[in-house]
């Protein structure tokens, strides 16, 4: 796209343009001085060549108003909107105040690093931003959250620019509906249906905090059914991480309720803590065991069905008890139903991780029936196959040279994903 202004170009008699700031499909930003004061502002400009009714070009304008009476300490102020006819083009421009700093993107493009702790510092104030927004009347959703539309102050405050609002009236009137407002890789999947509300913009504030962390973008990163797996690339706190996935779930139903939920759940005193959820499921059937550098984990290896096969069993036995002819056909196979089922209830299966090897043990009323040892040297990760039809699930230790172990089959899928981070939080530490 070719550019509308370079450098000390006038707009409108009074915005001196120094430097492009950033450049998009739907238009340009510039960083210009205003020439009645000499402030430093941010002027967006959009080309409507296409457009042609002043009803059209009276939606830009809504839009811009609206913006105009956000008040937030980290929303910069809107300063003024305006047209420009010239020959070949009409301009819509947006003037805003300029905010010093640079954005979440550049600085990651510096070399930066943020810890933990620095992006739930972060999250915290952009929730606090769209708190404000997503309360007010009717509700100002962003619609473009990612890392070029965080600036980060010299001061650490955090500031949220460019809203998509206006980039979303752009589209409808003069893109079509096959097109969408959003950033590939920031987005939830319902945007691209053209489909936005508050839970969009917390999406969207879950994959610039992945950005951060991460430094690559998440659509690049391995994905099972729309979900990012980002904990097999950077080692988190369980309790942040099951945060963090709740913003990214890809159904909208699924993530927080709000931003003030959000912000909440990741407060430290706060009871909503997310790991709680999986670990009161899954603790019911799994016994874990955490020393410095060991982990045991114990579980039944039969899947919940044993009691009612025990049930059944007896009834069959006691018919069978009748006669010969009935313990033939109902006996027999209620003495073998309750051979299963005990074994069931009584056969469990362990994985011991040290730092020396990895254990996997089955054992039968207390009594070992199998041994697989790896040396942990060999065992690499731990990785979760949801590939399948159903809602079950198969994890896999993946050993060098030697491919896949299976463990934990009975187990439910929730049981298995909580199993599953704990394992993989363990072996991370162990190699760190």
């Amino acid at each position: 796209m070719e550019l509308p202004h370079i450098p000390n170009d006038t707009i409108s008699d009074r915005y001196q343009v120094i430097s492009l700031l950033g450049q998009g499909g739907m238009g340009a930003t510039y960083e210009a001085k205003d020439l009645t004061n000499g402030d430093r502002v941010a002027v967006k400009v959009l080309s409507l060549r296409q457009i042609g009714e002043w009803k059209i070009l009276e939606l830009f304008e809504r839009e811009a108003r609206i913006l105009q009476t956000l008040n937030h300490p980290s929303i910069p102020q809107y300063l003024n909107f305006f047209y420009v006819d010239t020959a070949e083009d009409r301009r819509f421009y947006l003037i805003r105040e300029l905010i010093p700093g640079g954005s979440l993107a550049d600085l990651v493009k510096k070399g930066w690093r943020f810890d933990e702790e620095k992006v739930k510092q972060i999250a915290q104030q952009v929730l606090n931003v769209l708190n404000y927004l997503h309360t007010l009347n009717p509700p100002v959703i962003h619609r473009d959250i990612k890392p070029e539309n965080v600036i980060y102050h010299p001061e650490g405050q955090i500031f949220l620019v460019d809203f998509g609002s206006v980039q979303e009236v752009y589209r409808q009137t003069l893109m079509g509906s096959g097109t969408f407002v959003g950033t590939l890789g920031y987005m939830p999947p319902e945007q691209m249906r053209g489909q936005v509300s508050a839970a969009s913009d917390l999406y969207g504030l879950g994959a610039t905090l992945l950005f951060l962390l991460t430094h690559q973008s998440p659509d690049l990163l391995p994905q099972y059914r729309m979900r990012i797996d980002f904990r097999s690339q950077v080692h988190l706190s369980g309790q942040f991480a099951s945060w963090l996935e709740k913003l990214l779930e890809p159904a909208f139903e699924d993530r927080f309720s709000s931003a003030q939920a959000a912000l909440e759940a990741l407060s430290p005193s706060s009871p909503s803590n997310i790991e709680l959820k999986y670990q009161s499921l899954a603790h019911k059937r799994i016994t874990l065991k955490r020393a410095a550098q060991e982990l045991k984990a114990t579980y039944p290896v039969k899947s919940q069905i044993a009691v009612p096969k025990t049930l059944l069993g007896i009834f069959l036995t006691l018919i069978g008890l009748n006669n010969p002819i009935t313990f033939l056909l109902f006996g027999i196979p209620g003495l073998l139903l309750l051979r299963s089922a005990t074994a069931a209830i009584t056969s469990r299966e362990s994985i011991e991780i040290d730092s020396k090897a990895l254990h996997m043990r089955r054992t039968f009323l207390g009594v070992s029936v199998s041994h697989h040892q790896k040396p942990i040297s060999i065992v690499d990760r731990v990785e979760l196959d949801l590939s399948l039809e159903d809602e079950s699930a198969v994890v896999y230790f993946i050993c060098k040279g030697e491919g896949k172990y299976p463990f934990g089959l009975a187990l439910s899928r929730v049981e298995q994903l909580w199993l599953a981070r704990e394992i993989s939080d363990h072996l991370k530490r162990l190699k760190s």
